[in-house]
């Protein structure tokens, strides 16, 4: 059965298969076009948070179910979308993705390589953070958009392959091959103690909210738990989201206390009110007690799931923020399947117990920061970073008022697979 999303960049699903049936969820059969497009419109006007808002449209006088979705759709809606089953079951379930295995973005005009994943054909290739991409195949670059760029990079097939010219970061220039591979994939990329002054600071650079989530962050905070760690900083920076109930998880394991309260609650359209769900925190043994203050590191990819875990948790704890502003999705979707696709639209909000939600424009950080692509990640020269540890003892933010280095963004929905792996 098709789990629930809700929240992610991309998205973010729910178990809550006693509350949200399957039924007129799937569609069995005829996969003619037309009877594919019938599918999607009406599931459209009955589950969309906005159905009223869908135009009405003969669905059989359009060529796809793709080309009836975009435009059925609500315009500023850049989260919905119909993808190919397999593709989507193999991410939620950890088996990975297909690519050259990097996170990468453009900033003030030029493209950065962001994160490389361990094992992967980047990794193999000795490229690191920092580096910048000058070429694809021969093509310079900086004049193109995100979208552009996507496009020259390939399609998610093994075997894809492009020459890639890099200026390292002490300036000299190397040409690159890459081929697309199957890249596995991780939720916890690391986990250490930092010894700063009097406090001992647990560190956890948490990338996606999938299956296999909750295991490896159970073990991180076990960790943390038994080396008795006072001060907590969850680095979400590229955290596109992901599954409701890791949300819900990670947020009891950073908060022990009353594990009746109310984290977060779904709210979906009003033909569907008797499917709100509500999240409370449940509590285990790798469960911190005595965080009274956490850090959250973040920038325009931190969405969805991570952005339910900031809102849920500022009722019950000290919340900090530093970084740049978050992507802004307070929505989640569940999704329908039909002719080994889903379609996965916008279906709900998501609230804290305060009833506080609808951040459109983001979550606005308590200190900006720039994301500091000439250190690795976890290192404690890293600026975000050095900013939680310099807050945790006792500093205030250094940077505040400083102007954020602008970042392009991906403009279209058509790439929404590319959005929600975030890796390339």
């Amino acid at each position: 059965m098709l789990k629930i999303i809700v929240l992610i960049s991309t998205l973010l699903f729910i178990s809550a298969c006693e509350k949200i049936t399957s039924k007129d969820r799937t569609h069995s059969g005829n996969c003619s076009v037309v009877e594919q497009n019938r599918f999607v419109y009406n599931f459209m006007k009955d589950n969309y948070l906005w159905y009223q808002e869908i135009p009405e449209v003969d669905y059989s006088e359009f060529g796809s179910p793709y080309e009836l979705f975009l435009k059925i759709k609500k315009q500023e809606d850049k989260w919905s979308f119909i993808i190919d089953k397999k593709t989507f079951d193999d991410y939620f379930s950890g088996k990975g993705y297909v690519g050259y295995g990097f996170k990468f973005a453009k900033l003030n005009g030029k493209y950065y390589l962001q994160m490389i994943l361990k094992n992967s054909p980047a990794y193999k290739s000795n490229l690191k953070r920092g580096d910048e991409i000058l070429k694809i195949d021969g093509k310079e670059i900086a004049s193109a958009d995100m979208n552009e760029v996507i496009n020259l990079l390939g399609p998610r097939e093994v075997g894809v392959s492009r020459e890639f010219t890099i200026r390292k970061k002490d300036g000299s220039i190397v040409d690159v091959t890459l081929t697309k591979e199957s890249v596995a994939i991780n939720s916890v990329l690391e986990k250490r103690i930092i010894n700063e002054g009097e406090h001992k600071v647990g560190y956890l650079l948490f990338d996606k909210f999938i299956e296999t989530s909750t295991k490896e962050l159970e073990d991180a905070f076990k960790y943390f738990k038994e080396n008795g760690i006072d001060s907590l900083v969850i680095d979400m920076r590229y955290n596109g989201g992901g599954l409701v109930s890791v949300a819900k998880d990670l947020a009891s394991l950073i908060r022990a206390e009353n594990s009746s309260d109310l984290l977060f609650t779904l709210q979906f359209n009003d033909k569907h009110r008797d499917r709100d769900l509500e999240y409370y925190f449940e509590s285990t043994n790798s469960s911190l007690s005595g965080i009274n203050k956490i850090y959250f590191l973040t920038t325009d990819t931190t969405c969805s799931a991570s952005e339910a875990v900031i809102n849920g948790l500022k009722p019950y704890i000290a919340v900090k923020v530093i970084g740049s502003t978050t992507c802004g999705k307070p929505v989640g979707m569940v999704g329908g399947e039909f002719c080994d696709k889903y379609i996965v639209p916008i279906e709900f909000e998501i609230v804290n117990s305060k009833g506080e939600g609808r951040y459109f424009d983001g979550i606005s950080p308590n200190c900006q920061v720039d994301d500091d692509l000439n250190h690795n990640l976890g290192d404690e020269n890293e600026a975000m970073l050095k900013e939680a540890i310099a807050q945790i003892n006792g500093a205030s933010c250094s940077n505040s008022k400083r102007k954020a280095r602008r970042i392009e963004k991906q403009t279209s929905n058509i790439k929404m697979l590319d959005s929600l792996i975030n890796s390339y």
